[in-house]
């Protein structure tokens, strides 16, 4: 069994939201931020990534701040923490 790669475990999860009837705007939502630990994490199969990568990610400026280096607002983190964690 081949392991599975980031595209093919987002492949997966875009059609549960899809079939879970999940709003376009919280679909492309989620595409924003798996692609986000994707550019963060590049080299790391959705298998392999730890808790500890996903702590470093939470507190780097990639995960924190937006554009120009001001700091998201809680909502916006919060909803990044369960984006992920439902993928």
């Amino acid at each position: 069994m081949e392991p599975t790669t980031m595209g093919r475990a987002w492949a997966l999860y875009y059609r549960q939201l899809h079939a879970d009837g999940r709003s376009e705007h919280t679909i492309r939502q989620a595409t924003r931020h798996i692609r986000l630990l994707e550019r963060y994490l590049p080299e790391h199969r959705p298998n392999e990534i730890t808790h500890g990568d996903l702590a470093v990610f939470f507190n780097s400026s990639v995960a924190r701040c937006v554009n120009g280096g001001r700091t998201k607002r809680p909502t916006s983190l919060n909803c990044l923490r369960s984006s992920l964690r439902t993928f």
